[in-house]
């Protein structure tokens, strides 16, 4: 059974309240840890809930990438915040997609 929230069909609404907590708190590093590790667990039960069922995917597989999407995630976030901290600019509304884009990367 598939629970509404991890439904394809919900993935937009959820998305909209991951990604303002992203966008709003990415200037704290706990704002940071929590939004993207909650981005990225979201993001694999919802994968997990839609999965094919006669895959043959074993757990030990989909733990080793939520592991690393999500460590990867954090990490960029992080590193490119310290980077870019001491501006005020654009790139610093940017860090969190770049940090999503490199978790969808390690992710394939």
């Amino acid at each position: 059974k598939m629970l509404l929230p991890f439904r394809m069909c919900a993935q937009v609404p959820s998305a909209v309240v991951i990604v303002a907590g992203i966008l709003t708190y990415h200037h704290t590093l706990s704002g940071v840890l929590f939004w993207q590790w909650f981005n990225q667990s979201y993001c694999a039960i919802l994968n997990y809930t839609n999965r094919n069922a006669t895959s043959k995917v074993t757990n030990q597989h989909i733990l080793m990438a939520y592991t690393s999407a999500t460590t990867g995630a954090v990490a960029m976030s992080v590193l490119l915040n310290r980077m870019v901290i001491t501006t005020h600019s654009l790139s610093g509304r940017l860090v969190p997609f770049f940090a999503i884009a490199l978790a969808n990367a390690i992710n394939i």
